[in-house]
């Protein structure tokens, strides 16, 4: 037997005045109850993004705020995102404004990030000499990477999707 589960905290929030479109906790009126005894697949058939939906960065989340390095990790400056509703674009276009150098000759961009929609994987490339540093916030959640700190010229991750189903 299939059954489609939406996964969107936009329509319940009219029937639950306790759902919001920031908060992806999804209350059902009635609980979804499985048979113990039973084997349960369950697959997605329709991935919208998120940062399309609801304000991704803010204080609340702790993620507007992380580390970046041009010296390998000897000195470190902040960047720090404005609260809003942030696209792959966006971050991209943000990294490259507060990081870029431009001398007489050009203008080079040292942190980049591209998102595959396809694949829905986040690649960021570092130049040389260049950290990243993701472990003072959840900023990594949002692109799909765990804490840590960047030190390699091109990193890639797959983006991960969680469903958590609880016992009643």
């Amino acid at each position: 037997m299939d059954t489609t589960l939406v996964l969107s905290s936009h329509n319940v929030r009219k029937k639950n005045k306790k759902n919001k479109p920031s908060d992806f906790t999804i209350r059902y009126q009635q609980p979804i109850r499985l048979d113990k005894n039973k084997q349960y697949e369950l697959g997605l058939s329709n991935i919208i993004s998120m940062s399309f939906t609801w304000s991704n960065i803010t204080s609340n989340l702790n993620n507007q705020k992380i580390k970046y390095s041009s010296d390998s990790g000897k000195t470190w400056k902040d960047l720090i995102f404005p609260p809003g509703i942030w696209n792959y674009t966006g971050l991209n276009d943000y990294f490259k404004k507060q990081t870029k150098i431009t001398t007489s000759d050009s203008t080079t961009y040292p942190i980049t990030l591209k998102f595959n929609e396809i694949t829905l994987r986040t690649r960021i490339t570092l130049a040389t000499k260049y950290q990243l540093d993701l472990t003072t916030s959840n900023f990594g959640d949002l692109i799909g990477f765990n804490k840590q700190i960047l030190n390699i010229s091109v990193t890639v991750t797959t983006y991960q999707i969680l469903v958590k189903i609880e016992k009643f």
